[in-house]
């Protein structure tokens, strides 16, 4: 009897129980071995994926012994392992050819016991394969068949690990390369690792129980349903976003491996216990995407920098609004207008502050202590514009003997005739008298309607920078395919993101009550 459209398509299989599983055998198979859990992780995941990993690094950084660890991971499957040289001939990876089957004119190999017929693969110094070998490789690992004279036959292959101490440089390996979907970039431990490494008294691969290790058919089922996962539009928005990011670099993805890539996020949240895939599977996305080394940098590098910022509420844009608001506000308190009357004429504003509507009207000089101007009574200051007070005349050009009177123009002359003679004053025109802008009711409530949107919109943002914390503490810490590490960088970011976000928040409810504050109109204020 057929289940009914709208039945959970994951009932029939315990993921609890999977995860544990899964969880005891990460644990199982990392045991003894110092930093290598990512790459533990990485090619459980690809096994379960039924994809292929390629383990790149330097001799001696424990590339077989992940490889062999993980082969026997299976439980009841054929498992073979080969290192290749350059001298290896297609019979050592193949099987040697049936001599009862030349008998009687066909080409056939006796598989048994070799690739063919394995379920999980380790070849070591994988691309010392020669093109006699290349080829029949090429189509076991794509298309999972081997040609058995001619004839294809199905291969059950589920997944191989490939090792190897460089990268390939020749064109015919590159098909080869691409082959392998995820790829890890396996180096040397770290200090602190080498004295951890140097304790260590045995890396011999743990024991591992029937009930942990995985059959062929739990795998086949799991690959199967894992694929009914959701893909939500969030996280198609990131893979767009990053395959866009990449073709700016010049970094090339193929459509496959994309495609590929997604059946290895939706494996990542079935077996994590989840129904659809989450912006945080794409962590993952880092190992699968590049074909140098250092690109996986550009990759984690733009991840990271989402971390907090995948709903599009980017803090970057906030920033640049809050500092035009800030420039408008600025601008807007600074404004000067010309006053005008109670009749609507412009004001001006004579020397001594007063204001005036006659602005041809011409008024005397003061000094900053508020004592008139007069011109100097030498020509040559005369000319310049020097202009004394009239204690200053007294003091500079009096006459001892003749009291109240000055030298001006070569002679004497009263120093009371010399200040009340218009010529000798220092005359102005009074000059605008100018204000802050005043601004109509509407106005300053479309400016704080404005920035309120902006306020309502960054609580928003910090609300869901919440979410995302609380999501990582709860989820992401303890997710089966997530270097535990990166979990404290991104909560770290998130934190930072958040801190920001009531930064740019309070700089926005400054400028609003800012607006506010700006002086009305007399004809609103009178409303």
């Amino acid at each position: 009897m057929s289940k009914p459209a709208d039945a959970d398509p994951f009932e029939d299989l315990n993921r609890d129980e999977l995860r544990d599983r899964l969880s005891r055998l990460i644990d199982k198979l990392s045991e003894g071995l110092v930093e290598r859990d990512l790459e533990v992780r990485l090619a459980i995941l690809a096994m379960l994926s039924g994809e292929h990993i390629l383990l790149i690094g330097p001799p001696g950084t424990a590339k077989s012994e992940i490889a062999r660890r993980l082969v026997r991971a299976v439980g009841g499957a054929e498992i073979f392992e080969r290192l290749l040289t350059r001298f290896s001939v297609p019979e050592d990876i193949f099987g040697p050819l049936s001599l009862k089957a030349l008998e009687e004119d066909r080409y056939e190999r006796k598989t048994e016991g070799y690739l063919p017929t394995a379920s999980v693969a380790f070849i070591d110094e994988i691309f010392k394969a020669n093109s006699a070998i290349l080829n029949a490789l090429l189509t076991l690992l794509n298309e999972r068949k081997f040609d058995q004279g001619n004839t294809q036959v199905d291969a059950p292959l589920v997944a191989m690990v490939g090792a190897s101490n460089e990268l390939p440089q020749e064109e015919e390996l590159q098909a080869l390369y691409d082959r392998f979907l995820v790829r890890c970039h396996v180096t040397p431990i770290t200090d602190d690792g080498f004295r951890t490494l140097l304790r260590t008294e045995t890396e011999s691969a743990p024991e591992i129980d029937g009930f942990t290790q995985l059959g062929p058919i739990e795998l086949e089922e799991i690959e199967t349903r894992a694929q009914l996962v959701q893909l939500p539009d969030d996280v198609l928005d990131t893979l767009s976003a990053l395959r866009e990011h990449l073709a700016s670099r010049d970094i090339y993805v193929s459509d496959r491996r994309w495609k590929k890539a997604v059946k290895l996020l939706k494996t990542a949240a079935f077996t994590n216990g989840q129904e659809q895939v989450t912006f945080w599977e794409c962590w993952l996305l880092q190992h699968c995407l590049w074909n140098e080394p250092d690109e996986r940098k550009v990759i984690w590098e733009w991840y990271e920098s989402r971390v907090g910022a995948e709903n599009g509420d980017n803090p970057t844009r906030f920033v640049q609004v809050v500092n035009g608001l800030e420039r408008i506000l600025d601008k807007e308190r600074g404004s000067k207008s010309q006053a005008l009357d109670e009749k609507g004429r412009h004001l001006f504003r004579t020397p001594d502050g007063k204001k005036t509507a006659e602005p041809d009207k011409e008024y005397q000089e003061r000094n900053e202590e508020g004592e008139l101007l007069f011109l100097s009574p030498v020509q040559g200051e005369r000319k310049q514009g020097k202009a004394y007070t009239r204690t200053q005349l007294r003091v500079e050009f009096g006459d001892d003997y003749n009291r109240g009177m000055i030298r001006a123009h070569g002679c004497m002359r009263k120093l009371d005739s010399y200040c009340d003679d218009e010529e000798n004053k220092v005359l102005t025109s009074p000059s605008p008298a100018m204000e802050p802008t005043r601004y109509s009711q509407a106005h300053i409530d479309g400016r704080i309607n404005q920035t309120q949107e902006m306020i309502d919109q960054v609580t928003s943002h910090i609300k869901s920078l919440d979410q995302e914390i609380k999501v990582l503490s709860d989820r992401i810490a303890h997710h089966l395919w997530i270097d535990t590490d990166f979990a404290e960088v991104a909560l770290n970011n998130l934190k930072s993101a958040r801190s920001n976000s009531i930064d740019i928040k309070a700089r926005l409810e400054e400028v609003r009550d800012g607006f506010a504050k700006l002086p009305v109109t007399e004809d609103d204020l009178e409303v």
